[in-house]
C-alpha cells in the first residue's frame, strides 16, 4: 500500500498463544489497502507501547480468547488509557462473552464481515 495509506497495528496480548484469526485480519487489512504492522502473539504491553510510538497507527486490532493473568476489565482499561486516541477493534471469545466491559475506544466485532465494516 502507498505510504499515505492508513496504518493498522495487529497484536495479541500476553498469554494469547493463537494467531490464525489475527493473520486473517492482517490479510483483510492489506487487501483493503491499509499499511499493516503485524506484531503477532503474546506481545508484552511495553513492546506494544513502543510499537505504537514508532508506527503511530490509525487503528489497532486484537483478539482475546484466553483467560489471562490480568482480569479482562483491567486489561481493557489499560488499553483505553494508553491508546485513548486510537480505535481498537477487538474480537475473540472473551470479548464476545464480556461485551458489557467494552468501553471507550474499543469496538468489538465477531465476524470477518463486521471487521470489514469497521475498517
Amino acid at each position: 500500500p502507498p505510504r499515505t495509506s492508513k496504518k493498522v497495528l495487529l497484536f495479541l496480548p500476553e498469554n494469547e498463544m493463537h494467531e490464525l484469526g489475527l493473520l486473517f485480519y492482517h490479510y483483510l487489512t492489506r487487501k483493503t489497502g491499509y499499511r499493516s504492522y503485524y506484531f503477532g502473539q503474546c506481545l508484552p504491553h511495553a513492546d506494544l507501547l513502543e510499537g505504537v510510538r514508532i508506527h503511530t497507527p490509525d487503528l489497532m486490532v486484537t483478539c482475546i480468547t484466553s483467560t489471562t493473568l490480568v482480569p479482562l476489565s483491567e486489561y481493557l482499561t489499560v488499553l483505553n488509557n494508553d491508546f485513548a486516541e486510537i480505535p481498537i477493534l477487538a474480537s475473540g471469545y472473551q470479548i464476545r462473552i464480556n461485551r458489557v466491559l467494552i468501553t471507550g475506544n474499543i469496538r468489538p466485532f465477531a465476524t470477518p464481515s463486521e471487521f470489514k465494516d469497521l475498517l
